[in-house]
C-alpha cells in the first residue's frame, strides 16, 4: 500500500510540475520543451532496455547472484546511458534544432545516468521491501517540484527546466545505492561474461517498451517534425496532462511486478 500511495503521489506531483511549466512557458517555447522531452523519452527506452526488470527476475531466482547481476546490469545501463546521450544529440542535429535545444537535450539526457543508478532499487524489490523505494521516490518528486518552482520564480531558461528531474534522479540513485549497501549488504560485482546473456534476455523487453511508449508519443513526434513549435506547444499543453491518466496504469504494474517475480521464483 505504501509504495502504491507513493506512486500515486509521484504521479500527482508530475502533473503539477507539467502544469507549472505549461503556465510558465509561451506556446512556442513549450513546443520546444515538448520536442526535447519527447525525443529524450524515446531514446531513454534504449538506455533502459528493460534491464532492471530482467535483474529482478534473475535475482528472484537466486538471491546469491544478486551482487553479480546488479553490478553487471548497472555497468550495462551506464554504458547504454552514455551512448544514448550522444545518440540524442545526433537526433537533434538531424532535426536541425538550435544550440539552445541541444543544450536542453544534453541536460535532459543526463537523466539516463540517474535512471541507471536507480537499478539498485531491485535490491528492495526482491526482498519485498518496497517502502524504501517509496520513500526515495517521494523525496525525489518533492525535491523536483520545489526546484522547478524556484527556477520559475527566477525566470529560468528552457535548458534549466530539465535540471530538476535530472538532479532528482541522480540524487535518488545515489541514495538507493548507499541504502541497499547499508541495509542489505549488497556489493556490486562485475561479471563481463553475463553481459551477452543479459542483453539477449532483455531483447524482447526493449522493443515492447518502445512500442508501448511510441503509442503515446507518436502523435507529438509527428507534430514536432511537420508542424511549428507553437502548434506543438498548444497541442502538448492540452494533451500532456491527460497523458498521465494513461500512465496511471503503471502504478498498479510497478507495485505488482516484484510480487509476481517473487512468486515466479
Amino acid at each position: 500500500p505504501g509504495r502504491g500511495a507513493a506512486r500515486i503521489f509521484h504521479l500527482v506531483l508530475n502533473v503539477t510540475n507539467t502544469l507549472i511549466i505549461i503556465r510558465y512557458l509561451s506556446p512556442s517555447k513549450y513546443g520546444n520543451y515538448v520536442l526535447v522531452l519527447t525525443v529524450a523519452m524515446l531514446i531513454g527506452l534504449v538506455a533502459d532496455f528493460g534491464l532492471s526488470k530482467l535483474a529482478t527476475r534473475e535475482i528472484s531466482r537466486d538471491l546469491s547472484e544478486e551482487n553479480e547481476v546488479l553490478g553487471t546490469v548497472l555497468l550495462a545501463q551506464l554504458c547504454l546511458a552514455v551512448l544514448c546521450i550522444g545518440f540524442l544529440q545526433l537526433v537533434l542535429f538531424g532535426l536541425g534544432v538550435s544550440a539552445t535545444l541541444h543544450a536542453a537535450g544534453f541536460v535532459a539526457s543526463v537523466l539516463y545516468l540517474g535512471n541507471a543508478l536507480m537499478v539498485s532499487t531491485v535490491g528492495f524489490y526482491v526482498r519485498i521491501k518496497q517502502h524504501y523505494e517509496a520513500i526515495i521516490l517521494v523525496c525525489m518528486e518533492v525535491f523536483e517540484t520545489a526546484y522547478i518552482i524556484v527556477l520559475v520564480v527566477r525566470r529560468a531558461s528552457l535548458a534549466q527546466l530539465f535540471i530538476p528531474p535530472t538532479a532528482a534522479a541522480l540524487l535518488g540513485g545515489i541514495v538507493a545505492i548507499l541504502l541497499v549497501r547499508r541495509r542489505f549488504g549488497v556489493r556490486f560485482h562485475l561479471a563481463f561474461a553475463r553481459i551477452p546473456y543479459l542483453l539477449k534476455e532483455a531483447l524482447p523487453m526493449g522493443p515492447a517498451l518502445m512500442i508501448s511508449v511510441c503509442y503515446l508519443k507518436l502523435d507529438a513526434l509527428m507534430l514536432v517534425v511537420f508542424r511549428t513549435s507553437r502548434e506543438v506547444g498548444l497541442y502538448g499543453s492540452a494533451y500532456q496532462p491527460i497523458e498521465y491518466i494513461f500512465l496511471a496504469a503503471a502504478v498498479v504494474v510497478n507495485v505488482a511486478f516484484p510480487l509476481m517475480a517473487a512468486s515466479y521464483a
